[in-house]
């Protein structure tokens, strides 16, 4: 019998996959449990156009991932934080203020794309990723005293 994915199913395929298997096997486990759903026209069809909605936006998400890039490379971004006397922070820099720090620069980066290695908790300079899907990109950051 074909079904079509919901989920990633274990030795059988990942979501959104049209696949075979065997009529009990669909009709006892994967239907039942919402894990799969036949393929009639109407669900392949309905599959098509997730998949065309799922690319186009990946391809957006891409070209302005590479574009952000483009506009970020060779600079530094500047983050003000407030610091004690030691120059530790009293909470972790998050993703959210670095996006904010990148927009003031005129580059708006979604909060998923940063990665943050480790926690930063005191001023310095770091360098950190912006990833999106496959692809990675360095940037430097600086931590500051506001």
């Amino acid at each position: 019998m074909k079904v079509i994915l919901l989920q990633d199913v274990a030795k059988i395929g990942r979501r959104f996959e049209l696949v075979t298997v065997p009529d009990g096997y669909a009709m006892n486990m994967l239907i039942p449990k919402h894990m799969a759903e036949p393929a009639t026209p109407q669900n392949i069809k309905r599959l098509s156009s997730q998949t065309a909605k799922a690319e186009a936006a990946e391809a957006t998400v891409s070209a302005d991932f590479d574009q952000a890039v483009v506009a970020l490379e060779g600079k530094t971004i500047s983050v003000a934080v407030e610091l004690n006397d030691k120059g530790h922070m009293f909470e972790a820099l998050k993703p959210a203020t670095i996006v904010e720090a990148l927009q003031e620069m005129g580059v708006t980066v979604p909060v998923e794309q940063i990665q943050l290695d480790s926690p930063i908790k005191e001023a310095g300079d770091y360098k950190i990723a912006l990833v999106a899907g496959a692809q990675s990109a360095p940037l430097s950051i600086t931590v500051e005293k506001k």
